[in-house]
C-alpha cells in the first residue's frame, strides 16, 4: 500500500504543479480527393486543484496506514512461549 501511496503523492504533486495539459487533434478541414488540408487545434485540459489535493491526501493516508501496519507487525513477538509446540501434548 505504501507503493501505491507514493505513486499517488507523486501524481498529485505533478498535477498541482502543472495544473493541466494540452494536446492537439488532427481534424480534416477540406475533404477533397486532390487537396488535403488539416487543422491541428490545441485543446487545453485543466485538472481541478481539489482533485489534486484529494489525490495527494489519499496517497499520504495510504503511506501512513502502511507505516502503522509495519509498526504493529514489529511490536508482535516473533515466538511466544505459550505457543511453543513442546507445551502441547
Amino acid at each position: 500500500m505504501r507503493a501505491v501511496g507514493i505513486i499517488l503523492v507523486i501524481l498529485g504533486a505533478l498535477t498541482l504543479v502543472l495544473q493541466g495539459f494540452s494536446y492537439a487533434e488532427r481534424e480534416p478541414v477540406v475533404p477533397t480527393d486532390s487537396l488535403q488540408a488539416a487543422a491541428n487545434p490545441h485543446t487545453n485540459a485543466t485538472i481541478p486543484l481539489i482533485a489534486s489535493g484529494i489525490v495527494v491526501t489519499t496517497g499520504l493516508l495510504l503511506i501512513a496506514s502502511g507505516l502503522k501496519t509495519d509498526v504493529n507487525r514489529d511490536m508482535q513477538p516473533r515466538h511466544s512461549f505459550l505457543n511453543s509446540s513442546f507445551l502441547i501434548p
